[in-house]
């Protein structure tokens, strides 16, 4: 009786160990946030993020995410409250996209693929 009970103290104390190390485990030591077309927070990404935080009023809804559209991985700034729909969508060099027509972009948002959710 008395063994039994050493040991089941012993696997509290290792469950109780084990989730502080969990916790406490920081990966792999990387401190960058974002990770963008196979580049650590990226200069107009981390600017873009920066302007949708300062600019409460106008993107208080907004968010981004990455979506994939005919090989090319695209971010799409979504803001419920813009009446531009489509006109926040940048490619990997943080250019804006622009579609030559109301049909381009449906085609886009018929066709893309969601990767990730990015911001907030």
């Amino acid at each position: 009786m008395r063994f039994r009970l050493m040991i089941n103290k012993a696997i509290q104390v290792m469950f109780v160990l084990l989730s502080i190390m969990i916790v406490s485990c920081d990966g792999e030591g990387d401190d960058s946030e974002y990770e963008i077309c196979g580049k650590n927070d990226p200069d107009w990404f981390i600017s873009l993020i920066e302007s949708l935080e300062t600019d409460s009023t106008s993107f208080r809804n907004a968010n981004v995410a990455e979506f994939e559209y005919n090989g090319e991985s695209l971010f799409h700034v979504m803001n419920p409250l813009s009446s531009c729909l489509y006109c926040y969508v940048y490619d990997c060099d943080g250019n804006l996209v622009e579609w030559p027509s109301v049909d381009d972009f449906q085609d886009y948002e018929q066709n893309r693929e969601y990767i990730a959710h990015l911001w907030p």
